[in-house]
């Protein structure tokens, strides 16, 4: 004997409903009480997703800016020379000298600016200023 259970797709032999999770529809409490209780869920849980789906590009797009700017402040920071007393915006030129006034001095440690100590550091900015670029503009 071939039982049909109605589904919202049209009917299905009984075995195959039964395989699928499709039970005869009844009208219990405990029956309705599953029902509700599976269509909360599934109410949260595409209230979660549809949440997430919004926040996660803000998220990304935030963390994207952080590194740019971070990256900007590391190629163009300011130092302040108190003999002279004016700024140094170190970028790509202000490295390329700083390499040089290192090879001049027979330094082959590879330090950067920063790693170096102040007393070297004010040295740097004498040798700076005793020899600027043809363009150089003090900021």
């Amino acid at each position: 004997m071939l039982v049909l259970i109605g589904t919202s797709d049209g009917m299905l032999p009984r075995r195959t409903a039964s395989r699928l999770g499709f039970r005869k529809t009844g009208t219990s409490r405990e029956s309705l009480a599953e029902e509700k209780y599976m269509q909360r869920i599934y109410r949260y849980l595409g209230s979660f997703l549809l949440g997430t789906s919004l926040v996660a590009p803000m998220a990304v797009t935030a963390g994207a800016q952080d590194r740019h700017e971070e990256r900007e402040r590391e190629h163009h920071e300011r130092y302040y020379d108190r003999d002279h007393k004016d700024y140094h915006v170190w970028d790509d030129r202000e490295e390329g000298r700083f390499h040089i006034w290192m090879a001049e001095r027979r330094d082959d440690t590879h330090r950067t600016f920063r790693k170096l100590k102040r007393k070297e550091q004010h040295e740097y900015w004498k040798w700076r200023h005793e020899h600027p670029d043809d363009d150089d503009r003090r900021r």
